[in-house]
Order: structure tokens, then sequence, then C-alpha cells
């Protein structure tokens, strides 16, 4: 229709616009940019047109240009809710989450009922490092993300920081893996406070976890539940316990691994016969809505075989193992031998250290006290912050980061000189 209305009158702004925001629907950025901008050059008037232009213009990456569009729109309509909102999501991508959270701010005066602005403003203050507020508004992943399907109701209250002096606690993971990993710490935290504490986490995480002895009893996810006198949510365990930077639970090992298994592995490594062995990971799960940007292919590292005295070990799952066929430099691998993370466990034991991209592996890693190396987007996960090369979450992790975005040479580079350490430049 729209398609028709241009044929009768091609500088109709209002058709060109919506045709571009229809294209933008459809998957197709270019076209709807190149629309949209035909509309604005006929009426540069209409703040609805720029504020449709941005999100194509982000989803190109082209930030600075959706920054500007987001701007021009509320200098024509200072109280638009959404220019505001589109302009907070912008400033977080391009790694900018202090104005984040300034344009959240604005917007959520202007519409308070927004709660998807509450939950980005959480992740911009954790990226921050301001936990306080961060916390609090992360709570809002019930009602403004894909999570609110899987929110739990139980007969049981939400814990919240009363006291759980002889109270049983049920503690639920409710994310990945690696969020499981990393927040299962908090267990202990709970047994110390008087709790019994009960854990239901994944499958692939029930041998591991048994190695917390705070911990009372572990449930498969899926399996009936014992009695409880409150529950909670394992990424909500932060805020009951109003973490800050300065008293993260930071103490290694929180995890271990089965002390035989490790001599086994051990063993296996002897006859390797190298002064280094470190594991490495190259890609994560594909299901991981930011997989493509924490990602890498196994080629790219081929600069680490510029290191001697290091034998490389793949801990690499799933389909991106597939690269192993045409290895950059000699790379062991033993992963069908790796059942679940328990088994993993004992081999990083075993290792002299770990690198790997921000996946499940980072985690383990550092929760077993190992020295980790985590390269990094440009723009990280909210946990590990920004600017800084070590984890307030993990003291043996080394993060190496994208200088820009989808610069991974640059980091790589880092990375070999960072782990040269523990080997030889040839």
């Amino acid at each position: 229709m729209y398609r028709e209305a241009l044929k009768v009158n091609p500088e109709n702004a209002d058709a060109l616009h919506l045709l571009g925001t229809i294209a933008f629907q459809a998957g197709k950025p270019e076209p709807a940019v190149r629309l949209i901008q035909r509309a604005i050059r006929i009426n540069p008037n209409n703040s609805n047109y720029y504020n449709n232009c941005g999100p194509a213009l982000r989803s190109l990456n082209r930030h600075d240009e959706a920054v500007a569009c987001y701007q021009k729109a509320l200098s024509l309509a200072p109280d638009h809710p959404q220019a505001w909102y589109n302009l907070g999501k912008t400033y977080f991508d391009s790694r900018n989450p202090a104005e984040a959270i300034l344009a959240y701010t604005r917007q959520l005066e202007l519409n308070p009922d927004h709660l998807s602005a509450r939950w980005n403003r959480s992740l911009a203050n954790l990226l921050l490092g301001h936990f306080a507020e961060g916390w609090s508004e992360y709570e809002f992943r019930w009602s403004a993300t894909a999570a609110s399907v899987s929110k739990r109701i139980f007969a049981s209250p939400q814990w919240r920081g009363e006291s759980l002096v002889g109270k049983t606690l049920f503690i639920h993971a409710e994310q990945g893996l690696g969020d499981t990993i990393q927040f299962c710490r908090y267990a202990a935290l709970a047994a110390d406070c008087g709790a019994r504490i009960i854990v239901e986490c994944q499958a692939e995480l029930l041998g591991l976890l048994r190695s917390i002895p705070q911990i009372s009893m572990l449930v498969r996810h899926g399996e009936p539940l014992p009695e409880f006198d409150f529950h909670i949510p394992m990424m909500s365990l932060p805020l009951a316990f109003q973490t800050s930077l300065e008293n993260i639970p930071a103490s290694t090992p929180y995890l271990h691994a089965d002390p035989f298994r490790v001599l086994a592995w051990k063993s296996r490594l002897d006859d390797v016969g190298s002064p280094r062995n470190i594991g490495l990971v190259w890609a994560g799960g594909a299901k991981h809505p930011s997989n493509e940007k924490r990602s890498m292919h196994l080629s790219q590292f081929a600069p680490l075989a510029e290191i001697s005295n290091i034998s490389w070990l793949s801990l690499q799952i799933g389909p991106p193992s597939a690269q192993l066929a045409n290895p950059p430099f000699p790379i062991v691998d033993w992963t069908s031998e790796l059942h679940d993370f328990a088994d993993t466990a004992a081999l990083i034991q075993a290792l002299d250290g770990v690198v790997t991209v921000d996946t499940a592996v980072a985690h383990l890693a550092g929760a077993l006290g190992k020295p980790v190396w985590i390269l990094l987007p440009f723009l990280p996960d909210f946990r590990w912050m920004l600017d800084r090369s070590n984890s307030p979450w993990y003291p043996t992790a080394r993060l190496i980061r994208q200088p820009a975005r989808g610069e991974w040479a640059v980091a790589i580079k880092n990375l070999v000189s960072s782990v040269a350490i523990c080997g030889t430049i040839k």
C-alpha cells in the first residue's frame, strides 16, 4: 500500500517513513535507513522520522549516527519518551553507560511504568559498578525480559534478608551455566546465616556443586522439591546480601574438583611432556543472545603459536569443536571424555591455566582459583565491568578486552603478551 502511494506521489514523506519502518521490522536495516532518510530530507521537522531511523542505524553499528538521530528527535520533541529510551539503548551499546543512565532516567520521568527502561538501567549501573542501584533494578528481569515466563511462584516467600537461623532456604538456578557457577558462591554465605541450604541446578552442574559442603541438598532442575521456609532465585542473592564492590565474596576456590580425577589427568599430562599445559575455549553456546559478539574462530588464535613451552588442550564443546580439524597449532583434544562440569573441573585443575572467551568455562576456572585469561568483546557483559584488567569476582582472572567493536586482533596480541609469562616467546 505504501509503494502504491509512492507511485502516486514519490515525495510522500509519511509513506517513505512507514515503508522504511516496515523494512527494518522485516530485518532489512539498510533499505530502512535509505527510505527514512529520504522522508527526513522531504520533511526534516518530524521527530518520529528521526526516532525510527535510529534503530536501523544502531543495528548497522552506526551508533554515532543513531545518537544524532535521537538527539534531533528530542530537539523537536523534548518529551518524546521513546526517543529517550532509544537514546539510552544506543548509548549503552556505544559503551557509554553513564549517558545511558541519564537517558533512561529522563525516559522514566516521562513514563514511570516503562519496566524495560528500569531493567536496562540496572545493566548500565552494574557495568559501572554501581551495585546498590543495579541489583535493585535487576529484579525487573521478571517483568521486563523473557525471564518473565519462567518466574516461579512458591507458597513460601522469597528471602529478602530476614533471619535464617533454623530455617531452610531453597536457592534455584535461573539462567545460564556460567551464572550458576558464578553465584552459587552465595550458598556458603547463606549457610553461615544459620540456614539449611537446598540448591536446585542444571543437571550438568550437579556433580560440581557437590563440592560445596554448605549445601545440604542438591536437586536436579525439574525434580520434586522438599519443603522449605524461604526461596530465592540465585541471581537475587547479591541484592539480598547487599553486595557491593567492597564486599563481594571473592574468596577462591569455592568449587573443587575430585582429587582422584585430577591425579588421573595429571598423569596423562605428564605423558604430554610440556612445561606448561593451558586449556583453550574459543566459542560459546549458539543460544546466547550475544554469542556472535563474544565468540571467535579457532583460526584467530594462530598468534598463540608464537609462545613456546606450552601445550594447548581443547576445552571446547559443541559445533565449534569441528574447527579442530584444521588447527592453527597443535591442540590436544580429550573433550570426548568430559561428560559434565565435574569432569571439566578436574581437567582444568590439572592444567596450569585456561584461555577462554566469555562462557561458562571462564567462570569455572575462576571458581577453581586457576589462572584464566578471559577475552571480552568491546561491550562486555555487566559482570566484567569496564576498563579493568582484573575481576573483583575472580582474583585469578585476567581480562583481555577488545579495544574497539569487533577488533579481536589487538586483543589476541595482548593475550600473547600476557600468556607468554607462562612460556617463552619464540
